[in-house]
């Protein structure tokens, strides 16, 4: 609000009316000017704001507004990587799968509904999947993957909620498997393809599986989304069929 000083006399004299009437127009005139300019500042920081979020998501390849980090109070990209992923989603497979453990006298016929992360390899999603095989029991679920690093590929939880089994599949840091076998009591599972890989901890709770390479990348050339297996284990040995066609791999401990 704007006040106006309007002298003593400007009640009786018509000079000071005018005065008064003069100053009045003035003060509203500058007023209104001032808005005026006001409304352009703004715009001007509005458009410079949308450009600098723009150039920020071009920057580590995203459309604007499709980086979680891009927006009106963050001008850059702290994590990219992370970013592109989330404006991905996940890509969901089905799997039926009859399975016969000869060893551990298991045979059912399930659909398994895998969640493929966007960053997630077909070998790592098929080595999940032979996991869910060679370790079927009861209550045994597919974990969020690598959509969550600190949680495990696949789990077995007791009806209280504790875990019992823990499996990690591919590869995974001694670090971490370490942190598992001291803040649980689960058995730690690790599948991997690659011996380069394997872990050098000794716990009675610890059990590795090495995973014939050539069996994983060929189960991994069928990209359909709905695919029918036929798996069969006998002793260290896989042997699945697949739409029609066979394939075999070697299980080492």
């Amino acid at each position: 609000m704007v006040s106006i000083y309007v002298p003593p006399f400007a009640s009786t004299s018509p000079d000071g009316l005018a005065f008064a009437y003069a100053s009045h127009s003035l003060v509203r005139s500058v007023g209104r000017s001032l808005i005026s300019w006001c409304v352009r500042l703004g715009q001007s920081a509005d458009g410079q704001r949308s450009t600098s979020v723009a150039d920020a998501a071009r920057k580590c390849g995203q459309s604007d507004g499709a980086c979680c980090e891009h927006s009106s109070d963050r001008h850059g990209c702290r994590h990219p990587r992370r970013a592109s992923l989330m404006a991905l989603t996940s890509t969901r497979l089905a799997f039926q799968i009859a399975l016969s453990h000869v060893d551990r006298a298991i045979t059912l016929d399930q659909q398994v509904i895998v969640a493929q992360h966007p960053s997630e390899t077909t070998e790592h999603l098929i080595l999940r999947v032979l996991a869910w095989c060679l370790l079927h029991e009861e209550r045994l679920e597919f974990g969020r993957g690598l959509s969550d690093p600190d949680e495990p590929d696949l789990s077995v939880k007791d009806l209280t909620g504790e875990v019992t089994a823990w499996i990690e599949c591919g590869s995974a840091t001694d670090e971490k498997l370490q942190h598992v076998l001291h803040h649980t009591r689960a058995q730690l599972h690790f599948l991997l393809t690659d011996p380069r890989k394997r872990s050098t901890i000794e716990n009675d709770r610890f059990h590795q599986w090495l995973i014939d390479t050539q069996l994983v990348r060929e189960l991994a050339m069928n990209e359909a989304r709905r695919q029918k297996w036929t798996v069969t284990i006998v002793g260290d040995q896989f042997y699945i069929e697949v739409d029609g066609k066979s394939v075999d791999g070697a299980i080492t401990r």
